[in-house]
């Protein structure tokens, strides 16, 4: 039997807000260019964050925000009700909040090397219920691991 406490997620928004210094052949409005022009314009899309390359010397800085809201215990998708969860335990979560903080950076020294870093900083929140009918609250705030990679290109068409 698989439960899921707190289930019924939902992502209230991802915002992604990416920076990447432009250079003289890099134009700065995508519309005034031709089609083959357009072809071989590097465009950085949303939330694709390291899964692309960068030409040497170039940096990116990126930020992102996610807020996610969960509530209701599920055993599947059968909702399972407080008096159900204090047969097997002393408390039972109600609900629970949480806000991710993004911050990264990509350097690529090379043509064909890309460094990226990525460190998030998370903030929760999670009410729960006891047998007792007393309400409580727990809070925990602080960074989370910091993420280190590189992306190598070992085959390149151009």
């Amino acid at each position: 039997m698989r439960r899921a406490l707190c289930a019924g997620a939902l992502a209230l928004g991802v915002l992604t807000l990416t920076y990447v210094p432009s250079h003289a052949e890099d134009p700065s409005d995508l519309t005034r260019l031709s089609l083959e022009e357009l072809m071989g314009a590097e465009v950085v899309s949303i939330n694709v964050l390291g899964t692309h390359i960068h030409t040497a010397g170039q940096f990116m800085f990126g930020f992102d925000y996610m807020n996610m809201h969960m509530s209701r215990n599920l055993d599947g998708t059968r909702r399972v009700s407080d008096n159900e969860l204090f047969k097997k335990y002393f408390t039972a979560p109600n609900q629970m909040t949480m806000e991710n903080f993004m911050g990264m950076v990509m350097y690529a020294p090379t043509d064909d090397l890309t460094l990226k870093a990525s460190i998030p900083y998370i903030k929760k929140t999670m009410s729960h219920l006891t047998m007792d009918g007393i309400r409580f609250d727990e809070r925990s705030e602080d960074f989370g691991d910091l993420q280190v990679g590189a992306l190598y290109t070992l085959f390149s068409v151009r």
